[in-house]
């Protein structure tokens, strides 16, 4: 009951981050979980029935093409930084809602209206490696299964076979079916991934005194880490039939150390999504 009860105590406030020093306990607000960046998603009205999977983040409202946001919660993280974009330059952005489902026949069908030009796909590529991308599995895979399988997105079979072939074919198909839509297709790589929560081992060192800035990771481990994945990427990028947009080429140097924070805030919110910062 004692464990229970500090155990939850820590999970409400965070870790109990105001037992820290101050710089300790930014580090630990810097810890916004994507789901929580939801409120940034309004309603889209008059639009085709066929949006009705789809919000709209920020206030931009207008007939110009839009920018569709598709992902899992490698696109959530995004959601403050597409606001702010969709101010600045005046874009309406839309965002894909539905999670964890075969969303690739919405997301094409929305693009097939007219009212969407760019296309934003950003995905947990370790997980895609793993089992491929069931949000964007062709229809005759999404429909394969039992209807529990298909509204979870995840088919039985999956477990079986090339996983890495399956992560190819999801994203191949997704990217040549959106393409002949007319669409433009943007690709957001990860950025690169921790074994631990970065905000809390920011924090610790902090607290202990050292440098924050001192833990890092290596741009080589990460492209090793998403080799296959690159792979995949590699040929559509070289004909532009996609571009994509690489996190480490911002957070990481010329010789390949890529840093994790400033000296009061994390880039991180957990071990693999960048923070609002």
């Amino acid at each position: 009951g004692l464990t229970a009860s500090g155990g939850g105590r820590g999970c409400l406030t965070g870790g109990m981050a105001g037992r820290a020093a101050v710089d300790a306990g930014a580090f630990s607000r810097d810890r916004t979980a994507a789901a929580g960046r939801n409120d940034n998603c309004l309603p889209v009205t008059s639009v085709p029935k066929v949006a009705a999977a789809v919000c709209r983040l920020g206030s931009v409202s207008n007939d110009a093409p839009k920018v569709l946001l598709v992902g899992d919660s490698f696109a959530d993280m995004y959601h403050g930084v597409f606001t702010r974009l969709s101010e600045q330059f005046g874009r309406e952005t839309w965002f894909m809602r539905e999670s964890h489902a075969a969303v690739r026949t919405a997301v094409a069908d929305v693009v097939r209206t007219g009212v969407v030009a760019d296309v934003v796909l950003a995905f947990s590529w370790r997980r895609a490696l793993e089992g491929g991308i069931p949000e964007l599995k062709g229809p005759e895979r999404a429909e394969s299964g039992s209807a529990w399988a298909r509204s979870s997105g995840y088919d039985p079979a999956d477990l079986f076979g090339d996983r890495t072939q399956r992560f190819r074919d999801d994203f191949g198909g997704a990217v040549e079916e959106l393409v002949s839509l007319g669409a433009r297709v943007f690709v957001v790589d990860a950025p690169p991934y921790y074994s631990v929560p970065v905000p809390l081992k920011l924090a610790i060192i902090a607290r202990r005194g050292g440098d924050p800035e001192r833990l890092r990771s290596s741009r080589t481990d990460h492209d090793r880490l998403l080799l296959d994945a690159h792979a995949v990427f590699e040929p559509y990028e070289r004909v532009g039939t996609i571009r994509v947009i690489r996190p480490v080429d911002l957070l990481c140097d010329e010789a390949g150390s890529c840093r994790t924070c400033t000296k009061e805030h994390s880039y991180y919110a957990d071990e693999a999504h960048l923070s609002e910062e």
